[in-house]
């Protein structure tokens, strides 16, 4: 035994340098000089694959509305900032709708809405100080209203929207939220 112990201890002593030690050091003070640009990024590489799936899935139920690109653009927004938010609303959310969906004027106004959804999250964050739950309920109900009038204006068929809408609503203020504000904590408490 005390073999076996000599020999672990021995794998761990040759790492244990100044060298290694002044590596850590400055990595830990990069990531606290730069802690919220490496939590976006952490949270917007989790969110990607999320996304892509939600969109597959609302892919294969087509009258549903399922996608999480748009909750994850306003946590984003919220906590980061809109450039943040927008980046993955607009940006990575057109590359995971083209995953699943050619791109047409119903993916643009998805994507449109993901950007507002985004801005909405910094703007109540920031000039209104709003609680992230308030906030995020508010804005969820007012992308849902955005998406059934702007889905109206654009000549989609009015049963199809009123059921991606409500299905919208459902799970972007239902089942979602939990989800978002579990989130929220874990981010605010690292």
């Amino acid at each position: 035994m005390t073999k076996k112990k000599k020999i672990y201890f021995d794998s761990i002593k040759k790492h244990l340098t100044l060298r290694n030690f002044l590596i850590a050091g400055i990595a830990l003070i990069i990531y606290l000089m730069f802690a919220d640009l490496a939590k976006a990024i952490l949270f917007t590489a989790l969110f990607v694959p999320l996304g892509t799936v939600s969109i597959k899935v609302t892919r294969l139920l087509p009258q549903a509305n399922i996608e999480v690109i748009t909750p994850c653009s306003f946590f984003l927004g919220y906590l980061y900032g809109w450039p943040v938010g927008v980046f993955y609303g607009v940006i990575l959310g057109a590359y995971m709708w083209s995953t699943a969906y050619s791109i047409s004027q119903f993916v643009v106004m998805s994507l449109f809405l993901n950007g507002v959804s985004a801005f909405m999250g910094h703007y109540f964050s920031t000039s209104f100080g709003w609680s992230f739950t308030f906030a995020y309920l508010l804005a969820m109900g007012i992308r849902n209203i955005l998406y059934f009038t702007i889905g109206l204006l654009i000549g989609g068929n009015p049963v199809e929207n009123t059921m991606h809408t409500i299905t919208a609503t459902l799970t972007n203020m239902l089942i979602f939220p939990t989800f978002m504000i579990m989130l929220y904590n874990i981010a605010t408490i690292i």
